[in-house]
């Protein structure tokens, strides 16, 4: 039922995506499990969206699934923007539902951080250790789970460009915040 989403999506989303197929369908859920990956996948979604595969063919009756779609809001699982219940409109995931967040997490679209919030972040280990400064290990060991190896060089290195924090030469070098 959901197999065009497959398409343009990468391997590690395509095995997470499979396995929320599976607890739907065990579930008995199908219809459900249409709605909440699509708005996963592509982040928002019209009705039309929804309706239609990619062939352009009906995958629900129209009433039928509005009322699905009314019931998920009901549910506080999907936010309606825009629209009135059986309306047109667009529908994102309820982000506040973490048992949702937590079933879609691996093929969900992510919205990146603001790179200035990441600037903070860094900056703000890096004043725990005003003195000694904190070797690139130990920042990534901090900040593990919310940057990854690659963002946190970006951030560093832009605070380096924008003479926020310095980089002390050693064996291991460290930064720290300028004075």
């Amino acid at each position: 039922m959901i197999d065009h989403y497959y398409e343009n999506i990468s391997t590690r989303r395509k095995n997470a995506l499979k396995r929320f197929e599976s607890y739907c369908k065990l579930l008995g859920v199908e219809t459900r499990m249409v709605v909440i990956a699509k708005i996963a996948i592509d982040g928002r979604c019209s009705v039309r969206d929804m309706l239609l595969d990619p062939h352009g063919n009906d995958l629900f009756s129209r009433p039928t699934f509005l009322r699905h779609l009314d019931r998920l809001v009901e549910e506080q699982i999907l936010i309606r923007e825009k629209g009135k219940p059986g309306a047109k409109g667009y529908y994102s995931l309820n982000t506040d539902n973490e048992p949702l967040m937590e079933l879609t997490s691996g093929f969900r679209k992510e919205e990146r951080r603001p790179e200035e919030e990441t600037l903070r972040m860094v900056e703000a280990i890096m004043k725990k250790n005003k003195e000694k400064g904190c070797k690139r290990a130990e920042l990534y060991e901090a900040l593990k789970g919310d940057l990854s190896q690659a963002r946190l060089s970006q951030a560093i290195k832009q605070l380096i460009e924008t003479n926020r924090i310095e980089r002390l030469e050693g064996k291991r070098p460290r930064y720290r915040i300028r004075s």
